[in-house]
């Protein structure tokens, strides 16, 4: 699955009077700068996306809104009958958090403290399915 790895910092948000300060509802990432890593990571942060978490994976996935909403019916679909199925439709389904292409890229608190993402020593890798933030430590 991976194909690249870029170190991103985004755990200070800059207001327009100069003032810096620590983001303290999630990490917030400025696309134009997550995009400049290369031209597949412009195009998936260039939309709609949707975050989610996996219980095999500690890092948070992003999606293209289309893409997600396939994963989505296929996970509805996911029985209820093992432990290990109740926590990945629990996890995958209960972490969502939709991210549309019109609104500040914002990685909420809950998704940044289940991947352990700090904002320092991030790194960004990208398939053609998905795109993933780790923590370096984590990788």
């Amino acid at each position: 699955m991976i194909e690249k790895k870029y170190s991103v910092v985004s755990s200070q948000v800059e207001f327009p009077e100069g003032v810096v300060l620590k983001n303290s509802t999630g990490l917030l990432f400025d696309r134009s700068m997550l995009g400049g890593l290369c031209p597949e990571v412009a195009r998936a942060v260039s939309g709609d996306l949707v975050a989610t978490v996996f219980p095999d994976r500690r890092c948070v996935s992003l999606f293209s809104e289309s893409r997600w909403n396939e994963l989505r019916q296929i996970l509805k679909k996911v029985p209820h009958n093992t432990l290990e199925q109740r926590t990945l439709r629990r996890l995958a389904l209960g972490f969502e958090t939709y991210i549309p292409r019109s609104e500040p890229m914002v990685l909420t608190v809950t998704l940044q403290s289940y991947a352990g993402l700090t904002g320092n020593d991030l790194l960004v890798v990208h398939s053609s399915d998905c795109m993933e933030f780790w923590a370096k430590d984590k990788l």
